[in-house]
């Protein structure tokens, strides 16, 4: 019992989680304490729901006294009063004749914090008017917003899974992608404009920009680009270079006012 108890106690002070066995406290490990706050002779002797704060006590007995084992969430309580989200993990074990209910504590605030951003993130994705697609190192799209749906006529439904090769035109050629593919698998962003094909075989010009994401060491994960239809802009400019051409070339004086009248363009 000794040996079992011992090996018990190496364990939980070897786990980064917080470890206390209770319904009365009878052992905590250096990671709860660090957790609470509280020194374990502070923790001995109390009841483990002490660490909890009221509005997750009933929550927690309601899921214990069901017989409910695994992790649940709750808001914890730490020695100076202030409250953070945690994670248990509830098990009950043979101890010193008996059984007792075993703790581990996991403070989960970072993990909190990182998915209200990943909300923010998303929401903005989902309502900005420039298109955005994520996709993973070979390409392979796992995101698309609506306005992609809006740019292209392609629901996020139907490119998951695919990549961004079925918007090719045709209009580029292979050196145009192979320089695309040097730039961001060496970590640097992409900015182009690409003559693109919607689903419905119309061409459109949209201006794009391709972001490496990068791990915490580092190493490529994903990309995201973003992108609008500049069709419009292009179109007009277009136009506007065809008109010129064709002024500069007629026989004809050709010249232009400003609303004051006064000359603002004159041909040769």
């Amino acid at each position: 019992l000794r040996d079992s108890e011992e090996r018990f106690h190496r364990l939980s002070e070897a786990t980064a989680e917080g470890v206390v066995i209770h319904d009365v406290i009878v052992d905590a490990n250096q990671a709860m304490t660090r957790i609470t706050g509280y020194a374990r002779e502070e923790l001995v002797g109390r009841s483990g729901f002490d660490l909890v704060l009221p509005e997750s006590r009933q929550f927690l007995a309601q899921r214990l006294a069901q017989g409910a084992v695994g992790r649940v969430e709750i808001v914890a309580k730490r020695q100076d009063g202030s409250s953070f989200p945690a994670e248990i993990d509830s098990r009950t074990i043979g101890y010193r004749g008996g059984t007792a209910r075993v703790w581990a504590v996991r403070d989960i605030t970072d993990c909190k914090q990182a998915e209200a951003a990943m909300g923010k993130l998303s929401s903005a994705a989902e309502q900005t008017a420039d298109s955005v697609v994520i996709t993973d190192l070979a390409g392979v799209i796992e995101y698309a917003n609506p306005a992609f749906e809006r740019m292209t006529g392609y629901a996020p439904s139907e490119v998951a899974g695919r990549t961004m090769a079925l918007l090719k035109s045709g209009r580029h050629d292979q050196a145009f992608y192979k320089g695309l593919w040097t730039t961001i698998l060496g970590g640097e962003v992409f900015r182009g404009e690409f003559v693109n094909r919607k689903k419905s075989g119309e061409l459109y010009h949209q201006e794009e920009t391709i972001s490496p994401v990068k791990d915490a060491r580092g190493q490529i994960t994903h990309f995201v680009s973003t992108g609008r239809d500049v069709t419009a802009r292009r179109l007009g400019e277009e136009a506007l270079a065809k008109l010129s051409r064709a002024v500069e070339q007629t026989a004809d004086p050709v010249f232009m006012t400003d609303k004051n009248g006064l000359i603002e363009y004159v041909t040769n």
